[in-house]
């Protein structure tokens, strides 16, 4: 496996109530912790329990397989939540789990939390694509086929 000590970006998939998916994202070298909610239905205060949850199995984990309590100088515990991150959504009750794979894609493609481009409109290539690359059983290339750029402010 890979350490944690030598990853940049950790995207961690979170299911809330058996019913909704978002993406939990550590930038480790910035000491940030993001929340990224399509539907932006999270209160505040459960993205802020969320995001402390992660960074708490950050510091656990990096305690428990590399006895650090610090990284690159930070502690862990300083790390930032980011609870209201600016993210495309979704206009409908059932597209959560394809815009947190969106999300993750997209934050791989471009090297770090920059920006996203796509939106709701293209939620049926999306899916489209997704299936062909699970029957096909490899990923495509992200990033060609989508129209909308949001840009994500720090």
């Amino acid at each position: 496996g890979v350490s944690i000590v030598d990853t940049d970006i950790i995207m961690v998939p979170v299911n809330i109530g058996q019913s909704h998916w978002v993406l939990c994202i550590i930038e480790m070298m910035k000491g940030r912790l993001y929340f990224a909610d399509s539907l932006a239905r999270s209160r505040r205060s459960m993205a802020l329990t969320i995001l402390g949850n992660v960074r708490q199995w950050l510091e656990d984990e990096l305690l428990a397989k590399n006895n650090m309590t610090t990284y690159h100088g930070r502690k862990i515990r300083d790390f930032q939540l980011k609870p209201d991150f600016c993210v495309p959504q979704q206009r409908d009750s059932g597209s959560c789990g394809v815009f947190a794979i969106m999300y993750a894609e997209a934050i791989e493609w471009y090297g770090g939390v920059k920006y996203f481009d796509f939106s709701a409109d293209s939620i049926r290539n999306m899916r489209d694509r997704m299936t062909l690359e699970l029957l096909a059983g490899r990923l495509s290339l992200y990033g060609d086929s989508y129209t909308l750029r949001v840009a994500v402010a720090e």
